[in-house]
């Protein structure tokens, strides 16, 4: 055992998932790329995704 915690917490901390040879979800690596534009990185899931995603473009959209 490597870490104790819930997934959101071990699969977003970086240096934990490089020392158990862990490769990020899918999201956490989209969304790391995408922390430039004010997005989290600790997105884990395709809903969380869908959910920050929508409120994010709802916000870019308005006139």
């Amino acid at each position: 055992i490597v870490a104790d915690g819930d997934a959101k917490e071990i699969l977003t901390n970086k240096e934990l998932t490089f020392k158990a040879s862990i490769v990020p979800p899918q999201m956490t690596q989209i969304f790391v790329g995408l922390a430039d534009f004010g997005l989290p990185m600790d997105v884990i899931n395709v809903h969380e995704a869908r959910r920050i995603l929508l409120g994010f473009l709802k916000e870019e959209v308005k006139p």
